[in-house]
């Protein structure tokens, strides 16, 4: 991604991804995420640059008052977001700062109800 206009294109192109995940009452890993979005696969990619989109979309959900569309984007290992979304949940206030790991998995089963009651048909 090189100039703002191909970031918007791919911070959207994200956001429509996650929608439709969403629509269908599904997660997504950040390796499937990066391919459908055209991202090239490499561990940089993944680490930096992905959630970097995942985090502009959360932003603007919760400006607009949506939940995190970014809690559907979660590890294959344990199906779980990375510690980068709790710590951005909290940044966006939606997380307590002294947030537990229980607590945090609590947080992510409830912004899931909430991403499919608002986008599930």
């Amino acid at each position: 991604m090189q100039n703002e206009a191909q970031v918007e294109r791919c911070q959207e192109s994200v956001r429509d991804t996650l929608i439709r995940r969403a629509c269908a009452r599904r997660t997504i890993s950040y390796s499937e995420l990066a391919q459908r979005v055209g991202l090239p696969p490499q561990r940089y990619v993944l680490m930096r640059q992905l959630p970097k989109l995942v985090e502009a979309v959360n932003a603007d959900e919760v400006a607009d008052g949506w939940p995190l569309l970014g809690a559907l984007v979660v590890r294959k290992a344990d199906g779980l977001p990375g510690a980068g979304f709790f710590r951005h949940a909290r940044e966006l206030g939606r997380l307590a700062p002294d947030a537990s790991r229980a607590a945090e998995r609590t947080f992510h089963e409830r912004e899931l109800q909430r991403i499919y009651s608002a986008w599930a048909e």
